[in-house]
């Protein structure tokens, strides 16, 4: 009953999701204590990063810096693994893949589930990782350290596991802004921000001519003409259909609670109508040079300066050039 007690302390602990803010170039201290009941248990830590890429920071109990596979069971995998294996420490030792393979052809289904994800390129986490009973001790973290940590401790047919959120506190840096400069109306612009630096990631604000631009402009007396789509999470600022009203200076702002707030330089955006006497004027010059090309060939093709056969395909197609003309 002890025991049992003792295992549901531990589990209702770490399956609970825990947050840690750290500064940048600090030591992050991530707990993951467990009771005296799992005695000298097997201790793994896995990150995943914000892309989703996912690595060992520790594999049975030692910091990583090579190729590891991460694998993922389904529920009760563990279990019928360990009654068919010749331990549940089996499915979890150096040989666990084929381990875990071998036990799923056996069991059924409940083990055909296992998923066995790609092979992915640790960090070199020996010289930058202090493993300790109740937890492991990052240094040095940089913005690349954050993201979801991990633990899971196992000890014969005990198992349990915590998640820990560590974001690395990082102020913005000036943003990077895409203002095209020169746009025709009625097409759809969109007006880009990004900061590559902060964490966690900056949320935006842009402005035109020096006036801030609400997120919902048909809320503001002033800003009902306006129609535009800002998304501050992306820093996107886009024109379904420009007008020559949404000419101006447009520049964004960066910030996330860490640091000063950030800002690109103000860059001009001109918005211009089509000019559909350059297209006519275009179009006209282009039928010009067909027909100077016409007559040049028809004028070789009289002075006998070509050969017979291209002579006949010439005046072949120049009857359906004819044709052509005649049915418009």
């Amino acid at each position: 009953m002890r025991q049992m007690f003792s295992l549901f302390t531990f589990l209702c602990s770490l399956f609970s999701f825990h947050f840690l803010l750290v500064c940048l170039f600090q030591g992050a201290d991530l707990k993951c204590s467990y009771s005296a009941d799992f005695g000298t248990p097997r201790v793994e830590w896995k990150f995943k990063d914000l892309q989703g890429s996912q690595v060992f920071v520790v594999f049975d109990n030692n910091p990583t810096g090579k190729l590891m596979p991460w694998i993922v069971w389904p529920t009760g995998c563990l279990r019928s693994c360990a009654s068919q294996c010749a331990g549940i420490n089996d499915c979890w030792s150096h040989r666990f893949l084929h381990a875990v393979l071998l036990c799923a052809g056996q069991t059924g289904e409940r083990c055909l589930g296992v998923t066995v994800l790609s092979l992915v390129s640790s960090e070199n986490y020996k010289n930058r990782v202090q493993l300790y009973k109740d937890g492991l001790m990052l240094k040095q973290v940089t913005r690349r350290d954050t993201g979801e940590y991990f633990c899971e401790v196992s000890s014969g047919s005990i198992y349990g596991s915590a998640v820990i959120n560590l974001t690395v506190e990082v102020p913005p840096s000036v943003p990077i802004c895409g203002v095209p400069s020169s746009v025709t109306t009625g097409s759809y612009v969109v007006l880009t921000c990004h900061d590559p630096d902060g964490s966690p990631p900056s949320t935006y604000k842009w402005f035109k001519d020096e006036a801030l631009l609400p997120e919902n402009p048909n809320m503001f007396q002033d800003f009902k003409n306006f129609s535009y789509i800002l998304n501050p999470k992306e820093g996107t600022l886009a024109f379904p259909s420009v007008t020559k009203a949404d000419t101006g200076r447009y520049y964004c702002m960066a910030s996330n609670g860490i640091g000063p707030v950030q800002s690109c330089a103000a860059q001009m955006m001109a918005v211009r109508d089509v000019n559909v006497g350059a297209i006519v004027g275009g179009v006209l010059v282009a039928l010009l040079l067909v027909l100077l090309l016409g007559l040049g060939l028809w004028f070789a093709f009289q002075k006998g300066y070509l050969s017979s056969e291209f002579s006949r395909y010439l005046h072949s197609a120049l009857s359906c050039m004819h044709e052509y003309v005649d049915i418009c």
